[in-house]
């Protein structure tokens, strides 16, 4: 499984026949750094590396879009900030141990709680009137 921003960068690299040590010399990045990309080994770029590959493929305004979009819903390195609570720590450490315990629906459940938490906060932190 790869990232959206992946198969997104894959799809618009394919489909004007460029190659992987190509667009890798004109965002510099090695070919082989980005094959793995391409296959979900590594993490992709993020997307302001990706500013220079935008104007050489001369990306139409629909494909910057879809690029942005895939962006935002590829993967991140997880950091923590130092000054989150304890439990903060415990409960990532918790969810990357169980990581390959978790089916894909498993993830759209985590995600809607995490929605759901987030729009119960924002109504909790409005001024009364």
């Amino acid at each position: 499984m790869t990232a959206p921003l992946a198969r997104q960068f894959a799809r618009f690299r394919a489909s004007r026949g460029e190659s992987l040590d190509r667009i890798g010399a004109v965002i510099g990045v090695a070919g082989s750094h980005l094959s793995e990309v391409e296959r979900g080994k590594r993490y992709p770029p993020p997307l302001t590396t990706l500013k220079p590959l935008i104007n050489y493929l001369s990306l139409t305004h629909e494909e910057v879009r879809l690029l942005i979009q895939a962006s935002e819903q590829s993967p991140k390195k997880l950091r923590v900030p130092p000054d989150a609570p304890e439990e903060a720590f415990i409960f990532v450490a918790r969810l990357l141990r169980r990581w390959g315990d978790l089916a894909p629906q498993d993830f759209n459940r985590l995600s809607d709680f995490v929605e759901s938490l987030s729009r119960s906060i924002c109504v909790r932190q409005q001024p009364r009137r």
